[in-house]
């Protein structure tokens, strides 16, 4: 079978030793197969997340003198983002302007996205990588191409995440300056970024704010306000809540239970972790690691140790 039958047969059950293979078999054709066909063959490998294999053999094509095009250079942008080599992406769009080429939305988010999201979360180096995803956004915009809320929410999480609330701030106005409308995606970052920066009483405002626009929360967005409260050592008002959405006939998952029986577990309150266990066994979540390990967590906080040992 050629090459060129195996590519239209497509990659749905093969493994990276089959393409591996295939390459192989391509490079040995005279004349050497075109870039299309090459690209085929890297986008096949790289939905398999081999993103090593990709980028070694791009290295190969280069040597032997396989032109690359836009579509090509992108897949090797988005393995290099997805190693956690971003900058080698970063000289990557280099080469595509170099070659007269312009990148488009997709390769700037991409890359926006692997500045922010798979840098080292800490300090310094963190703190440059978002600042590279800023240079990246109004590059984007000298170029004509307009920043949608993807590349503001990727933006405003890098910035909570190495504690900047102030330009976390200041994207999200400009995001909606620019026309883009939070999104839910958007105020779960807003509100996650809020409780793990401390700030719990404005992200309690913003919860309040959410839940009674009318918003199907998701479950996830509960659980993070508990959390909050939880680090806050606010665990009279998480309890409060949790009562409240059991009222609201919402059906917490095993997470929030667990987060729930740690706070109270901390606060001593073992009568009211009995209750939660049982309610959560009714309700027929069933206790799983996180559940334990909460309840050792909580025994090690407990003034009443013994107490914490009977639930577990």
């Amino acid at each position: 079978m050629s090459y060129r039958d195996r590519l239209r047969c497509g990659f749905h059950d093969c493994h990276v030793e089959d393409a591996d293979d295939l390459f192989d078999l391509m490079v040995q054709s005279r004349p050497l197969p075109s870039i299309v066909d090459f690209t085929k063959l890297l986008s096949a490998i790289m939905k398999m997340k081999r993103y090593d294999v990709v980028i070694s053999l791009c290295k190969k094509m280069e040597l032997l003198g396989v032109s690359h095009n836009i579509y090509s250079l992108s897949v090797l942008i988005n393995c290099f983002c997805h190693s956690r080599q971003v900058f080698l992406g970063l000289f990557v769009v280099g080469k595509i302007l170099k070659l007269g080429y312009k990148p488009d939305a997709v390769t700037y988010t991409t890359l926006a996205h692997g500045l922010c999201i798979h840098g080292k979360i800490n300090g310094y180096c963190m703190a440059n990588r978002v600042n590279e995803g800023i240079n990246l956004l109004y590059e984007m915009s000298r170029r004509g191409l307009v920043a949608d809320a993807i590349n503001y929410n990727i933006l405003i999480q890098g910035f909570y995440r190495v504690g900047n609330l102030d330009l976390a701030q200041k994207f999200f106005m400009e995001m909606q300056y620019k026309g883009h409308h939070p999104n839910l995606v958007t105020e779960s970052i807003l509100l996650d970024g809020l409780c793990k920066n401390g700030k719990t009483d404005e992200a309690l405002s913003l919860y309040n704010k959410l839940d009674k626009s009318g918003i199907d929360l998701h479950i996830s967005l509960h659980s993070t306000m508990m959390h909050g409260l939880c680090k806050a050592e606010k665990v009279d008002e998480e309890l409060i809540l949790f009562n409240k959405l059991l009222d609201k006939g919402v059906k917490p998952n095993v997470i929030m239970y667990n987060v729930m029986i740690f706070g109270l577990c901390g606060k001593d309150s073992l009568y009211e972790v009995e209750k939660v266990i049982g309610k959560m066994k009714e309700a027929g979540c069933f206790l799983d690691d996180g559940t334990y390990n909460a309840l050792i967590r909580g025994r090690l906080r407990s003034r009443f140790p013994s107490m914490v040992i009977e639930l577990i």
